[in-house]
């Protein structure tokens, strides 16, 4: 289903207005992926592809913050809000 611009936009405003959508998500995910999601649309890829990468990001986060150390820590929070990000957009393909 290719959703018009608009469209997609209207979409994105009812998810983004349901009461369990975490703040962060509303304020910066949801507004990032917006501009990020028709790119990625266009690649050759498919909602199950960014769900296997928002599932390797998540699980490399989770095994970074079990490594003592500031430059892990870091970089596992990091990977935890890829992870988040890519389940944003994986939702906004699939629709």
């Amino acid at each position: 289903m290719n959703l018009s611009k608009p469209e997609f936009r209207q979409l994105q405003l009812a998810v983004m207005a349901s009461p369990g959508e975490p703040v962060y998500a509303r304020l910066v995910l949801r507004r990032l992926s917006f501009w990020l999601t028709p790119i990625v649309a266009n690649w050759p890829i498919t909602p199950n592809t960014v769900t296997v990468c928002s599932i390797i990001a998540g699980t490399a986060g989770a095994v970074c913050l079990m490594i003592p150390g500031l430059g892990n820590y870091v970089t596992g929070v990091t990977l935890v809000l890829v992870w988040y990000f890519l389940d944003v957009i994986d939702g906004d393909l699939a629709r």
